[in-house]
């Protein structure tokens, strides 16, 4: 949750580097011993005890259970139709993508997954043909540790439908564009 490294100087002091995610704000916890950043990181220089600023930490920390489930947003609903090389070179314009600047996810409810297998030397992409209500089909990727896709595999095969997280990539494979879906989650 958070990330605290303490590197212990010549002079006795401590140099303190915090990186945090959204629910902590790592420049609120530096701030109360002098120090600065951004939500994300920040840093200061210890003049105390490690303890009084491990109490410090865990005083500033308001997280609750719900801040430590996973949570994905998604920007809306997108049905296949929509999926074109037009519309990713489109959203290729909102480029470069990170934090603050999150690649746009979209989602689908009652997607078929019509075909699947896992491929990659370490077993660690699944490929899928998906089919949505409208019967519009798409090529999709997940890429992920073996066992979590054989685990995928497993839900997607017990399901006669799941719902799909992704980002709409171009796939160019010998001058040709073509249309997949890299699929973040499967439901």
């Amino acid at each position: 949750l958070v990330n605290i490294t303490i590197r212990e100087k010549e002079d006795g002091t401590c140099r303190v580097s915090v990186r945090s995610f959204p629910g902590v704000n790592s420049s609120e916890i530096c701030a109360v011993f002098g120090g600065g950043g951004h939500a994300m990181a920040a840093g200061f220089t210890l003049n105390c005890p490690v303890d009084i600023f491990s109490d410090a930490l865990n005083a500033s920390c308001k997280m609750t259970d719900e801040d430590l489930v996973r949570k994905i947003w998604i920007d809306m609903t997108l049905p296949f139709k929509y999926v074109t090389v037009s519309f990713a070179e489109e959203l290729k314009l909102l480029e470069p993508f990170g934090v603050g600047n999150e690649a746009p996810l979209f989602a689908l409810k009652n997607v078929k997954v019509l075909s699947r297998n896992i491929a990659g030397q370490n077993r660690n992409a699944l490929r899928m043909v998906l089919e949505d209500e409208e019967g519009t089909r798409v090529n999709g990727i997940m890429f992920s540790d073996s066992e979590d896709l054989e685990k995928t595999v497993d839900m997607i095969d017990a399901s006669e439908s799941v719902s799909v997280i992704f980002s709409p990539e171009i796939n160019e494979f010998h001058g040709r564009k073509s249309m997949q879906l890299k699929v973040k989650r499967i439901i």
